[in-house]
């Protein structure tokens, strides 16, 4: 059976969840094995950013990707963050082409509340 990298990272989340410091490193290195056996050591990475994405998911973390045309202040992800409960993890890109404004990705949802894309909906309105 083919298994994916999600498969393996929801496995090992399973294993290390009620690991102590003693445990921890008998488990990865029985997961390692299995994956050298298994040869899928090279999807070693795959697995490793889907187990974070997993576990921040278990944690009710939301991972946020903010961008904007300058760099956000402290307060104003603090701010993001507070309409999360505190459990969001912030990315921000800086993209100068969007002039003011933020656009705001979560998930596979996007919210864009640039001036770029203002000044766009203003135009499709005048132009109508």
């Amino acid at each position: 059976m083919k298994r994916t990298n999600k498969q393996f990272a929801v496995a090992l989340y399973e294993l290390t969840l009620e690991a102590t410091a003693k445990t921890l490193p008998d488990i990865l290195r029985a997961f390692a094995a299995l994956l050298a056996r298994e040869h899928k050591l090279r999807r070693a990475d795959g697995i490793i950013k889907e187990f974070e994405k997993y576990s921040k998911a278990k944690s009710g973390a939301r991972e946020i990707e903010v961008e904007a045309a300058r760099e956000l202040s402290g307060a104003v992800k603090k701010e993001i963050s507070a309409l999360f409960g505190g459990k969001a993890e912030i990315t921000e890109k800086i993209d100068p082409s969007l002039l003011g404004g933020v656009r705001v990705k979560i998930g596979d949802e996007i919210f864009d509340a640039s001036l770029r894309k203002q000044l766009q909906r203003l135009q499709t309105q005048l132009t109508i």
